[in-house]
């Protein structure tokens, strides 16, 4: 595995991370990726949960999905999930 070249700006210039700085900032960026991946999961099962039940009410009512956009809206899916 190669190791990614980080350069960062401060007051001081540009300079490349190393060492422990680098380490944590590999760290960090791996925690945010997992914490991004899990929202996005989280998303996704609500969307999928509020079309099914979407769906119920609709089989329910014995409607067909033409009169079912008119009485309920098409659920949206969230941005991030397209």
């Amino acid at each position: 595995m190669s190791i990614p070249k980080i350069i960062v700006s401060d007051e001081n210039g540009s300079r490349e991370l190393e060492g422990v700085e680098l380490d944590g900032f590999l760290a960090q960026q791996a925690k945010d990726f997992a914490e991004q991946e899990k929202l996005k999961a989280n998303a996704e099962a609500d969307y999928l949960a509020k079309v099914a039940a979407r769906n119920q009410v609709i089989e329910r009512l014995g409607l067909t999905e033409a009169e079912a956009d008119l009485v309920f809206p098409p659920i949206a899916k969230p941005i991030h999930l397209l």
